[in-house]
């Protein structure tokens, strides 16, 4: 029976691709916000200035073709690392524009990047289905396997269905191949708990530096000191040359000022602006003022991260408080309401889901689909939560454990960016693993 149960991988495999081919294909909008026009100076984000994700990716991509640096306007860029600049420059160099085109056509190119993040996006799924395989199929006396396939194809199948990862397949953002990393990173390292997957997930950090600090829970998990220097080594092996040029540029051998940007406008603002009991706004007005912007960007974000460490540690435990407080929220936003309007064609930036619904008199039958499956998203999300803290405290041990760091890591540092569902995109296919685990408890 499970000698012919491959083909149901397969099915779902599919089933993830065709979804995402789907949605690339019904939402030719590769940019996820609307901003026009020539780029402020990554000093202005330091100001407190919205950043433009997508526009900065490309624009980066386009710059390191045409002139051979990163930047985006006459200075050297360390607001955003290379690692998806780079991945949207080599898909650029290997489907250049067709100058056949009319200039008011979507270039070619960018149609092949999206096309490649769905690709990524499909093999996700099937990493997901290894890893829950590989982890789980050691019960020698059970022959056929039956559970350590069924432990992959259950998280491997909520992937597929996952609207975050449909949507961010089709966008310009990082998240899709900063996904893709972390899990292959995870399988190697499960599979065969060799260090150099350490250069993956060091990889995984040039791709969105909220991965730079995974190695704390990861080296512990090495089994040997020597293991975990080796880990350490290759860790940092992808990650030290940017270093270099940051330092070269700037002479701060500083990862990226997008940390001190975080910390004080959104960590330290938050903690003064709950405590003051004012707007978000005029507390980073207030501690903005505090910073020399003659300085050049990384200096400035290291006067923000002390100037943000030291308004934290003011009030640490309010601040722990507030930072899980808000931690908790990641598991609240959807995207399924998003998916499904804009594969009807909707503009989303106009209407979201409480607009669309409440407001517009239109389409009962459209708003009904919207209600059903963004309440859907909401329930599997929840309970998929509830089952892996079962799982974990029934069992928390290897590969659970793994698991857990994973999630745990990702829970506690998105914390105060909770209100986006993309905040919690990583973490999603560790909690699909951990709360199919419960299934193994019960038959044990």
């Amino acid at each position: 029976m499970f000698n012919k149960s491959k083909y149901l991988i397969i099915g779902v495999v599919c089933l993830g691709f065709f979804l995402r081919f789907l949605f690339l294909f019904k939402n030719p909008n590769f940019n996820y916000t609307d901003f026009e026009g020539p780029l402020p100076s990554e000093i202005s984000y330091l100001k407190g200035d919205s950043p433009h994700d997508s526009q900065e990716y490309k624009s980066l991509a386009l710059n390191l073709l045409r002139h051979h640096r990163f930047s985006w306007n006459s200075e050297p860029v360390t607001f955003r690392t290379p690692g998806y600049p780079l991945f949207i420059a080599t898909i650029y160099s290997l489907f250049p524009r067709e100058k056949t085109k009319a200039s008011n056509s979507k270039p070619p190119r960018d149609w092949a990047v999206m096309l490649i993040q769905v690709f990524l996006s499909t093999a996700s799924i099937y990493l997901i289905y290894l890893i829950g395989k590989e982890v789980w199929n050691k019960k020698k006396e059970d022959k056929d396997h039956r559970y350590g396939y069924w432990a992959g194809i259950i998280p491997a199948f909520l992937f597929s269905l996952n609207p975050t990862s449909i949507l961010f397949s089709s966008l310009f953002m990082a998240e899709t191949l900063f996904v893709f990393c972390i899990l292959m990173g995870s399988w190697l390292f499960l599979k065969n708990g060799s260090p150099w997957t350490g250069f993956v997930f060091g990889a995984s950090a040039l791709i969105r530096p909220i991965a730079l600090y995974i190695f704390i829970p990861l080296v512990f998990l090495q089994g040997n000191f020597k293991k975990g220097i080796i880990f350490l080594a290759l860790f940092s092996l992808p990650i030290l040359p940017w270093m270099a040029r940051n330092f070269k540029a700037y002479n701060l051998p500083l990862f990226t000022s997008i940390q001190g940007c975080n910390l004080l406008f959104y960590n330290a603002s938050i903690l003064e602006s709950e405590e003051l009991r004012v707007s978000l706004k005029e507390t980073r007005d207030r501690l903005q003022k505090k910073l020399d912007f003659s300085a050049n960007p990384l200096q400035i974000s290291r006067q923000a991260q002390k100037i943000a460490i030291r308004r934290i540690m003011k009030s640490p435990f309010r601040y722990t408080f507030i930072h899980l407080k808000s931690a908790f929220h990641i598991f609240l936003p959807t995207k399924a309401d998003d998916v499904i309007l804009r594969t009807f064609g909707i503009d989303v930036t106009q209407s979201r889901f409480s607009k669309f619904v409440l407001e517009n008199k239109g389409n009962l039958v459209l708003k009904f689909i919207v209600v059903l499956f963004t309440g859907i998203e909401f329930l599997v999300v929840i309970g998929s939560l509830i089952l892996a803290v079962i799982g974990f405290i029934r069992s928390p041990r290897y590969p659970n454990l793994f698991f857990a760091l994973i999630v745990g890591y990702f829970f506690i540092l998105s914390g105060v960016f909770a209100w986006d569902s993309r905040f919690r995109f990583p973490l999603i296919p560790y909690i699909y693993l951990l709360a199919t685990s419960t299934l193994w408890l019960k038959r044990k």
